[in-house]
């Protein structure tokens, strides 16, 4: 069964109705029939028309566990 054909603006109410559920993407995805991959992709085309960039990843996220350990011996 095709499913319906949604609008940016109802793609918007979806997202806001997920990130207030407080469940994962997938979960939400799954109660309320919505294809998993159709709401990420309208996810991040919506983040990137409002402007709203990924939380970067530091560039170092090593930790010297070694490092660590040595100052408590």
């Amino acid at each position: 069964m095709k499913r319906p054909h949604r609008r940016a603006s109802e793609w918007q109410t979806l997202i806001s109705q997920w990130q207030a559920s407080g469940l994962s993407a997938p979960v939400f995805c799954e109660q309320h029939s919505i294809g998993y991959a159709s709401f990420c992709q309208w996810r991040q085309r919506l983040r990137s028309a409002d402007g709203v960039e990924e939380p970067a990843v530091p560039a170092n996220t090593f930790i010297d566990l070694g490092a660590l350990s040595a100052g408590h011996a």
